[in-house]
């Protein structure tokens, strides 16, 4: 591995001169991704400081799991309760800014240090990210940023190094080297073979030819250790019941598991273990803890067993971790993991859930959906009747995880949502199904399908009467009455929302991570007014809905409310106030983890500029439209096409002016919306301004009514 070597020294070199450097390390398990760490730490001696963070499959969908782990202070603050006004997301950047900061000032202040990230295949994706921003921080005495993984991580961390089987001669070279390698020219000829270039394979025969266990050449890496763990007689159990642990494990784990007559006994043993190469020891010495050297190791000793010895086991380390009150509440994951290797399927999904649930209320997505993944993927082992009221649940998990994760681009969202209304409706669920119908409105709403939104706006009207919740179906139908120009009737129905909205009644459906229906009825009717014309009647219910909204404390609510009111800002005209608001809107957006709105706030910024002559801003205000197309708003799009042909106008850039009304008019495949008359004007004679003073009140749409059934 000279080259490799030889590019982590200059890395090195350069961070001793006061650099911040970033190498990643790539390659399958056994390769010499450690092996390579291990070399710099030797050669670097007390000249760096050595700072090292291990991934675990155990923590893969822990939001911040391994570095939490490390750093007792920031977990205490993740864990605790949000304060008033605090959100989910606002909590997230907190932990996650004082995580990078606590790992960037890593060092004793008086040499440059190394912080190496092992296995960071197996990282969360938060604490990915975290590490992302750490690789790009300044270290004033110079720090090198060493990742090591079998699986690209996306975008790459610094410079990667790729490592592949040993060559023929290097592969020679190493098994030389190696102690026990005293073989004959056909066997070594035969290891060299079977080994394909994995230096692992070399290092573990050498290891079990010097016990005196080679009796014969294993086929595979994984048949090698196999035997090796065979080899180790009555300590092997240890070994095992080790591994159901985890790869780290601690002795008292192991006592309160095997209850041995003679704890020094056990000490014995994961000693010899450790002389065998299989352990490292680990921990303070007041409560010893043991490494597996290698994660095959632990994967290999927790196979050799039985599924009928491996249940029990896990069936015992679950119930421990279950008396841990902290891990019951922070880390039900770890306790769904040992669940489902138990064999009790049920428990396991409830637990998972929990862990998703827990994400979610962490602003934590990717998280969360990699754990209702898990619970799926349980379902099929339980009988119907205890399968469908879980999945339900988890369904109703995933689908705000999507729309946060992922947005409305993506079609998976859409049948997440079809299958948990099929459900509701199956399991006589009325407020999950209303729950389910309302996120598939707004869904195909946002996605600019508003036929399809209209049937779902109509079930609603059907499903929110009975269930007493009547403003949803308010929201719905106001909303398209407004899109297709029927701005009075809009207004109508959604007074009779505002009218209908109990706050109380609707808390459980906030706290699920969803927009609040009264404060939507209050600005869409603002909406509704200001292009009907009432610009009084309009600013009487943008005050209440901004007021309603700050008071609940919703970000979703406020940031859609302050939203809506910008857009009433540039209908009347009102420039600076339009500019002020969007930047206010677009910096709360990106603050909650909102992309979808801080891409449309960003664009009435830029339109905002561009209207005050600084002529560069229609180029960001092309980028921000581009951003939410790949966010697949194909409701607001049309809109900031619109937007667009009247900044270019404003410039008198005529004829892209035109090309872009001609886009939006092909956005809107065919829909009418109460603006479509404006941008087919703009296509063929672009010379007008439709933005930037107050319209004309709209004339009655021509599009049909949605009904309004009595039991609404």
């Amino acid at each position: 591995r000279r080259r490799e070597i030889e590019a982590m020294e200059a890395a090195w070199g350069r961070v001793a001169a006061g650099g911040t450097e970033a190498l990643t390390v790539i390659g399958e398990a056994g390769i010499g991704k450690s092996r390579l760490v291990q070399v710099l730490q030797t050669r670097l001696g007390t000249s760096a400081g050595w700072f090292e963070i291990d991934g675990s499959p155990r923590l893969a969908s822990t939001p911040f799991g391994p570095l939490l782990d490390r750093i007792p202070d920031i977990a205490r603050r993740a864990a605790e309760q949000l304060l008033p006004g605090e959100t989910p997301q606002r909590r997230r950047l907190e932990v996650q800014s004082r995580l990078v900061e606590w790992l960037a000032a890593l060092g004793d202040g008086m040499r440059p240090s190394v912080l190496v990230v092992e296995d960071a295949h197996w990282l969360d994706p938060s604490s990915l990210e975290v590490l992302r921003a750490v690789a790009l921080a300044p270290a004033p005495l110079g720090r090198l940023f060493l990742v090591t993984t079998r699986l690209p991580l996306g975008a790459p961390i610094g410079e990667v190094l790729e490592l592949g089987p040993l060559p023929p001669e290097e592969a020679e070279r190493l098994l030389e080297a190696l102690p026990g390698a005293g073989l004959d020219r056909a066997t070594r000829k035969r290891v060299l073979e079977r080994a394909e270039g994995v230096p692992l394979f070399l290092e573990e025969f050498c290891r079990s030819a010097v016990a005196g266990e080679a009796t014969r050449l294993p086929a595979t890496l994984t048949d090698l250790i196999a035997a090796r763990l065979d080899s180790l007689g009555a300590d092997r159990i240890v070994a095992q019941v080790a591994a159901c642990i985890g790869r780290h494990f601690e002795l008292d784990q192991l006592v309160e598991l095997l209850a041995p007559s003679d704890r020094g006994a056990l000490r014995q043993t994961l000693d010899r273990l450790v002389q065998a190469g299989l352990l490292l020891e680990e921990g303070r010495a007041g409560a010893p803890a043991y490494l597996f050297r290698h994660a095959l190791f632990a994967d290999a000793a927790r196979r050799t067993l039985l599924k009928a010895q491996r249940r029990p086991l896990h069936a015992k380390i679950a119930a421990s971790l279950r008396r841990r009150s902290e891990l019951r509440t922070d880390r039900p994951e770890l306790i769904a993991w040992q669940l489902g290797e138990a064999g009790m399927a049920s428990e396991a999904v409830k637990a998972w859930l929990d862990a998703a649930r827990l994400a979610l209320g962490r602003s934590a997505n990717e998280e969360a959906l990699a754990q209702v993944a898990q619970a799926e993927r349980l379902l099929d082992q339980l009988p119907e009747e205890q399968r469908a009221p879980l999945e339900l649940s988890l369904l109703a998990a995933r689908a705000p995880a999507l729309l946060g994760a992922r947005g409305y681009c993506v079609d998976e969202t859409g049948e997440t949502l079809e299958r948990l209304r099929t459900l509701a409706r199956r399991l006589h669920e009325p407020l999950a199904l209303l729950v389910a119908v309302n996120a598939s409105w707004a869904f195909h709403g946002v996605r600019g399908e508003l036929d399809r939104a209209l049937g779902l706006a109509e079930e609603l009207s059907l499903l929110a009467g009975p269930a007493g919740l009547p403003v949803f179906a308010h929201q719905a139908l106001g909303l398209d009455q407004l899109w297709r120009g029927s701005a009075r009737e809009a207004v109508a129905i959604f007074d009779q929302g505002c009218a209908a909205y109990d706050p109380a009644k609707h808390l459980a459906y906030l706290q699920s991570g969803g927009q609040d229906p009264g404060v939507g009825c209050w600005i869409l009717g603002a909406l509704a007014c200001q292009l009907a014309g009432d610009e009084a009647g309009a600013l009487l219910r943008q005050t209440r809905g901004l007021a309603l909204a700050a008071e609940l404390g919703n970000p979703h609510s406020e940031v859609f409310a302050q939203q809506t009111a910008v857009w009433i800002l540039q209908l009347r005209g009102d420039l600076s106030g339009c500019a002020a608001l969007a930047s206010t809107v677009a910096a709360r957006a990106k603050e909650e983890g909102l992309p979808h709105w801080q891409a449309v706030s960003e664009a009435y910024v830029a339109w905002s500029d561009v209207k005050q002559g600084r002529a560069n801003s229609v180029e960001a205000l092309d980028a921000c439209v581009r951003r939410v197309e790949a966010i697949g708003d194909g409701a607001t799009l049309p809109y900031l096409c619109w937007v667009q042909v009247d900044a270019l106008s404003h410039l008198g850039r005529a004829e892209e002016a035109r090309d872009v009304a001609r886009a939006g008019l092909r956005r809107l495949q065919g829909a009418r919306r109460w603006f479509v008359e404006r941008l087919e004007a703009a296509a063929r004679r672009p010379t007008c301004s439709p933005c930037g003073r107050a319209p004309r009140p709209l004339r009655r749409s021509s599009a049909p009514r949605a009904s309004w059934p009595r039991t609404a």
